[in-house]
C-alpha cells in the first residue's frame, strides 16, 4: 500500500511547479482563526507572478465552512483568490466559480475538521473589543441586550458576552443582532460588515484571540440644536423641550423631566470610569446630541492630549454639519486619526425639514470639513434612508458626488413609521419607477426591496407628518411633495378641514 505524503513532501512537490509564499495545515486555523488571517495579511501585495501561491493544506475533506473562510479572509485583504491553493483528500463543495484552487492529495497531517472552522458570515468584531456607554453599557448601538448595572468593563466580560460572541463564532444570528441582519439582507452594508473592514487588522489577527475594551462609545450628553424628524426626545434636547412645551398633563412633563436627567449622567459619578479607561483606549467614538456642542467634548480631547497618548488614538463622532468648532479641529490634530461622519440625509430644504439648521450653512461647514489635513481627518457622509428621504436619494447622490464626499447608506430602524419601505403603493411605484434601472446598485437594491414590500395606508404617517409640521410651522407639501402627496397627505389635510 501506497504511503501518505508527508507535509514536507507535498511542499517538496509544489515546490518544483510554484513559488510557495506560504505552506499553512488548516488546523492550526481551525485552533486559532488569527493565523489564516494574518497570512493574508502580510502576503498582500499589488501584484503577484503568475505561479506564486499561499498553500493551505489538511489530510482531511474540506468543507462549506473553510472555503468561506479562505474566500473572506482573501477578499478582507486584497489577496486575488486565484493565488490560493488548496491541497486536501476530498471537497464536498462545488470547486467551480469559487476562484481558489484545489489539489487533491493523500497527506498525512494534524486531524481537521471543517465544522470547528469559525462562521465568517456571522462574526462581528465588536464584542471583542468594543463597549459603549450613556448611563448603561451596551456592546452597540442597535443590539437590544442591555446591562442597567454594573461598570464597563464588567459587562464587557460578562457571560451574556460571552455567550454572544459564542453564538457568532459559530454561526448562529442572535435575534438582538437583527438590525444588521435585517440590512444585509436588503443589500445594504451594516455596521457589522462596516466594523469588520474598518477594524480589519487589529480584530482579525489580534483582537479575535484577546478580547479586551480597546473601543469606547461614549453619548456625554443629549444637548443638540436639531430636532430630526426621525429622532425623539432620549436623544435630542431640542426634541425633549418641544414635548415638555406640548405635554398634555404634568404626569407626561414628569416622565420628561425624568427622562431628562437621565441623559445628563456624565454630570455624576458615572464618568469616573470613562476617565479611567480613557488612556487605555485605541478608538473613541463620541455621539449626541450633537457632540461638537457637548462640553465634555473638549474635556475629553484634553484627557488623551494631556495623558500623552493621542497620537495613538483614532477619533470618531457623528455630527449634523450645523457647527465647525476651530478650537476643536485644532485640537484633534493631536489625534492619530480623525474620522468625522456628516449626518446629511437629504439636500435643500428637504434637509431643514427634515433635519433642521439652515442648508447653506451646512453646505459651507462640508465644504470647511473636506479642506482638513487628509493626512489626519477622513471625512465621509453617513446617510439613513427612510421614507422621508428614499424618493430623492438620486439627488442626494449627485449633491456628493460633486463635492467628492463618499457617501455610506444606512438602513434607518426606528421608528418604524419611517422606514424606508413603509410607503404607500402610489409612493411604491414612484421609487420603483425612478431606481430600477438606475447605475447605482444600492438604489436599485432599494427598488427591488421597496417592490416586495407590502403598501401601508400612510395614516399613521401623515398624522405625525402633520403634527409636526403643525407645531414647526412647517409644510412637507412645499419641501416634499411627490412624496406627502403620494402617502395622502392633502386628502388628510382636507378631511381635517371638512371636521
Amino acid at each position: 500500500m501506497k504511503s501518505k505524503l508527508t507535509s514536507e513532501e507535498l511542499k517538496q512537490e509544489l515546490c518544483k511547479k510554484f513559488k510557495v509564499l506560504e505552506f499553512i495545515d488548516l488546523a492550526s486555523i481551525a485552533v486559532r482563526p488569527t493565523v489564516g488571517f494574518t497570512v493574508f495579511k502580510n502576503q498582500y501585495k499589488e501584484v503577484f507572478e503568475p505561479d506564486e501561491r499561499i498553500v493551505f493544506y489538511t489530510g482531511q475533506s474540506v468543507g462549506a465552512k473553510t472555503l468561506a473562510y479562505l474566500q473572506y479572509a482573501a477578499d478582507l485583504f486584497d489577496v486575488s483568490r486565484c493565488f490560493v491553493l488548496v491541497c486536501c483528500a476530498e471537497t464536498n463543495n462545488p470547486v467551480i466559480d469559487n476562484d481558489i484552487e484545489f489539489m487533491i492529495a493523500d497527506l498525512d497531517s494534524e486531524p481537521f475538521d471543517d465544522s470547528n472552522m469559525i462562521s465568517v458570515n456571522s462574526i462581528c468584531s465588536l464584542p471583542w473589543f468594543h463597549s459603549e456607554y450613556m448611563g448603561v453599557s451596551k456592546i452597540c448601538c442597535f443590539n437590544s441586550e442591555y446591562a442597567q448595572d454594573g461598570t464597563i468593563v464588567e459587562f464587557f466580560n460578562s457571560d451574556k458576552i460571552n455567550s454572544l460572541r459564542t453564538q457568532l463564532l459559530s454561526g448562529e444570528y442572535p435575534s438582538s443582532c437583527d438590525v444588521c441582519w435585517t440590512s444585509e439582507s436588503k443589500g445594504f452594508s451594516s455596521l457589522r460588515q462596516w466594523r469588520n473592514k474598518t477594524h480589519k487588522e487589529e480584530f482579525f489577527t489580534e483582537y479575535l484571540e484577546q478580547p479586551k475594551i480597546r473601543s469606547l462609545v461614549v453619548f456625554p450628553s443629549t444637548v443638540c440644536n436639531f430636532k430630526c424628524r426621525s429622532c425623539g426626545p432620549d436623544k435630542s434636547s431640542l426634541w425633549a423641550q418641544e414635548e415638555l412645551a406640548y405635554a398634555p398633563n404634568e404626569f407626561e412633563k414628569q416622565k420628561l423631566f425624568e427622562l431628562i436627567s437621565s441623559t445628563q449622567w456624565f454630570n455624576s459619578n458615572k464618568s469616573k470610569e470613562i476617565f479611567d479607561l480613557w488612556p487605555t483606549l485605541e478608538y473613541i467614538d463620541i455621539y449626541g446630541g450633537e457632540p461638537l456642542m457637548n462640553k465634555q467634548f473638549k474635556e475629553l480631547l484634553q484627557t488623551s492630549i494631556q495623558s500623552g497618548v493621542a497620537s495613538k488614538q483614532r477619533l470618531h463622532f457623528n455630527t449634523n454639519g450645523s457647527l465647525f468648532p476651530v478650537e476643536l479641529i485644532e485640537l484633534m490634530h493631536e489625534f492619530k486619526e480623525v474620522t468625522i461622519s456628516l449626518s446629511i440625509d437629504d439636500i435643500g430644504k428637504r434637509f431643514e425639514i427634515i433635519r433642521g439648521g439652515t442648508w447653506a450653512e451646512v453646505d459651507h461647514h462640508v465644504d470647511l470639513f473636506l479642506s482638513c489635513n487628509p493626512e489626519i481627518f477622513k471625512i465621509s457622509g453617513q446617510v439613513t434612508v427612510s421614507n422621508l428621504n428614499v424618493l430623492y436619494l438620486d439627488e442626494l447622490l449627485s449633491w456628493a458626488e460633486n463635492k467628492k464626499l463618499p457617501l455610506t447608506l444606512q438602513m434607518l430602524s426606528s421608528p418604524e413609521h419611517l422606514q424606508y419601505d413603509r410607503v404607500t403603493q402610489t409612493v411604491k411605484d414612484l421609487v420603483v419607477k425612478k431606481y430600477h434601472n438606475h447605475p447605482n446598485q444600492t438604489l436599485q437594491n432599494i427598488a427591488n426591496s421597496i417592490q416586495k414590500a407590502l403598501p401601508v395606508d400612510g395614516l399613521d404617517w401623515v398624522a405625525k407628518m402633520t403634527r409636526l409640521d403643525s407645531r414647526r410651522k412647517q409644510n412637507m407639501l412645499t419641501s416634499h411633495f411627490d412624496l406627502a402627496t403620494g402617502m395622502g397627505y392633502p386628502d388628510f389635510l382636507a378631511e381635517s378641514q371638512l371636521e
